[in-house]
């Protein structure tokens, strides 16, 4: 598949990105590549609901949040309708990481685009 090809490539082109993952916005899993993410269920769910809460404070849309840890940092992207979840390792350059949505906006189309075409009504 072309998506995950073209996100494989950029995480060889930045070795520090662990993994990438794009989900709709309600959660689900739209594409993804590199490192499986051990805790991805509780990862969407928790990006749901820090989302909602997120939007109670009416400062606007959200951007891009960065979470920082002692063994990786991650770099949640949005790009309506879809959010971009990318795991790096801690020394890794967020500002790098951060400018990654508009490299990634081809691959966010294509996305959109076999999402439409699996919801067109098949002809009998």
């Amino acid at each position: 598949m072309r998506i995950i090809d073209s996100l494989e490539t950029v995480i060889r082109l930045i070795p520090e990105i662990q993994s990438i993952l794009i989900v709709d916005r309600d959660g689900v899993p739209v594409a993804g590549a590199g490192e499986e993410a051990r805790n991805r269920s509780q990862l969407t769910s928790a990006y749901a609901t820090a989302l909602e809460q997120a939007n109670r404070l009416n400062i606007g849309e959200q951007e891009s949040w960065v979470f920082q840890y002692e063994a990786s940092q991650l770099v949640v992207l949005h790009s309506n309708p879809f959010a971009i979840f990318i795991l790096a390792t801690p020394n890794a350059n967020t500002g790098l990481l951060r400018q990654l949505k508009d490299r990634l906006q081809p691959i966010l189309k294509e996305c959109q685009e076999t999402i439409n075409e699996a919801q067109a009504p098949q002809a009998c």
